[in-house]
């Protein structure tokens, strides 16, 4: 069982992408929908990636961090919640995983990446560092 943002009404976050190449898009927090906006529109709130072949927003929605994996949705201000990085021998392949509970909803591998290209090390990071959990996307 894996925990999810609470259910709030629709204010949409603005989130860029965390490697600097892509457009600035607009993310429902209830629905997951993405759509392009003008990033002009409002500071952003998060960051998307792509890992594995599969979507990664991590964003500072109304109830706090959270991580969108897929379609999954994970409430990092749950204590039980951790996020798993591990570069791997050689640095030839990338574990990310998300637990809730002891029990994994997520598990990514991808090729290794540049750590300012890598957004699971930065989720990991970010949650593994008290100030900086504060700090990042705060309006």
């Amino acid at each position: 069982m894996f925990t999810t943002a609470p259910a709030v009404p629709s204010a949409r976050i603005t989130v860029q992408p965390y490697a600097g190449f892509g457009e600035y898009l607009q993310l429902d927090p209830v629905s997951g929908r993405l759509e392009p906006t003008p990033m002009a529109r409002q500071a952003p709130g998060g960051v998307y990636g792509e890992l594995d072949g599969v979507r990664v927003v991590f964003y500072r929605g109304p109830g706090g961090l959270a991580l969108r994996v897929g379609d999954r949705v994970v409430d990092l201000e749950d204590h039980a919640a951790a996020v798993v990085w591990d570069g791997g021998p050689g640095g030839g392949r990338t574990r990310f995983a998300v637990t809730v509970a002891g029990e994994t909803v997520s598990e990514l591998w991808y090729p290794a990446v540049p750590a300012d290209f890598d957004v699971g090390r930065l989720v990991r990071d970010v949650c593994a560092d008290p100030e900086r959990r504060e700090l990042i996307f705060a309006r």
